[in-house]
């Protein structure tokens, strides 16, 4: 049985904001070691997969060099923490008795409460103050990137953010609490109390049981465990057996999913499906103002496909029933559906094409 001085624990920092990043990597690391950077490690196409290998890699050899204790790695700002913790921690639970112990300690996200604001909530620099206007031209540029910050955000066990000073008492609530709605089981601190994050002994973590630990997905089981609604925070959870239908469904997003019609959509996720296309389950996922539609490798005769709709929403003064309103005008209706498969192949489809990349 391997004894406590024989760990080597690691944790992986990611963020946009270089400096904060490496702030918080500093005070993370105290007089320890830090591990293999991104810079050493990454090619110039940013593939977090052949990273994440590499990574894997370069901290067993550290291991089996000798070094214990507590190792800090920093992430590019594109990387995406979810496909390295997994596949990193996968690599560090095949070693065996015989080998020094490697295991995860925590997976850190550090996030600017103006990116969060800006990418996520969608706030433009309209009647801000300098220091949120300074932020939205900071990061107004990529709104592609709110994908990748909401994915950081929902796989972390501790959430840092940064500059709270410069936003009001109220956004910052908002912006907290959609934390807590986005990852209920991630510690939410501040910058100045990122010390904290190794002054207290953490639990083993288990990636795989991160990843299934995310906010939507717990909306989704009914086990989130938080109250529905803080600081207008609130989620709603989409459900229904019939398919939407691709015409209406097209028309929806691009009219009746704005904050004027439902509320302020932050973040969505789920599976779906388009009588268009009955062999295949879609996946839904939205980050502030980009919605992405794409196919899953789930094929609609596999018994733990989902039967139809299963969308949660997170968002701002979410009104469940106009949500639902407009979700369920754009299921087949009951003649529709009676009508099958050969007439829903007829209807226009404007999304566009799915192409899968790996078949069962």
């Amino acid at each position: 049985m391997r004894t406590p001085h024989t760990n080597l624990l690691v944790s992986l920092v990611s963020g946009s904001d270089v400096a904060a990043l490496s702030l918080v990597a500093a005070i993370m690391s105290g007089p320890g070691p830090v591990g293999p950077s991104a810079e050493e490690l990454t090619s110039p196409s940013d593939d977090s997969n052949g990273f994440a290998v590499e990574l894997a890699s370069a901290l067993e050899a550290l291991a089996e060099s000798g070094q214990r204790g507590h190792t800090v790695v920093q992430l590019g700002p594109l990387a995406d923490t979810m496909e390295i913790g997994l596949i990193v921690g996968s690599t560090f639970e095949r070693r065996t008795e015989k080998q020094p112990e490697l295991r995860l300690r925590d997976l850190v996200t550090v996030a600017d409460v103006r990116e969060i604001r800006t990418r996520l909530f969608g706030d433009d620099a309209t009647n801000r103050g300098r220091g949120e206007a300074a932020g939205h031209a900071k990061y107004c540029a990529n709104y592609e990137s709110g994908e990748i910050l909401a994915r950081r955000l929902e796989f972390a066990t501790v959430i840092v953010f940064t500059h709270r000073e410069v936003v009001s008492n109220g956004t910052l609530r908002e912006v907290v609490a959609m934390l807590w709605k986005l990852n209920p089981l991630a510690l939410v601190i501040p910058l100045e109390r990122a010390a904290e994050i190794v002054s207290k002994p953490r639990k083993r973590i288990d990636p795989r049981r991160l990843g299934t630990s995310m906010g939507w997905l717990l909306e989704l089981s009914g086990t989130a465990g938080l109250p529905t609604t803080r600081a207008s925070v609130n989620s709603v959870v989409f459900r229904d057996p019939r398919p939407f239908h691709p015409g209406r469904l097209s028309e929806a997003i691009a009219r009746c999913l704005e904050s004027h019609e439902v509320g302020r959509i932050v973040r969505s996720r789920g599976l779906f499906r388009l009588a268009s296309r009955p062999g295949r389950v879609g996946s839904w996922s939205s980050a502030g103002h980009i919605l992405t539609i794409e196919p899953t490798s789930m094929v609609s005769w596999d018994p733990e496909s989902p039967a139809g709709q299963e969308l949660v929403f997170l968002g701002k003064d979410l009104h469940a029933g106009r949500l639902a309103a407009v979700l369920g005008a754009c299921l087949l209706s009951d003649e529709e559906l009676i009508a099958g498969p050969m007439e829903w192949a007829k209807y226009v489809d404007p999304f566009p094409e799915w192409i899968v990349d790996h078949e069962h």
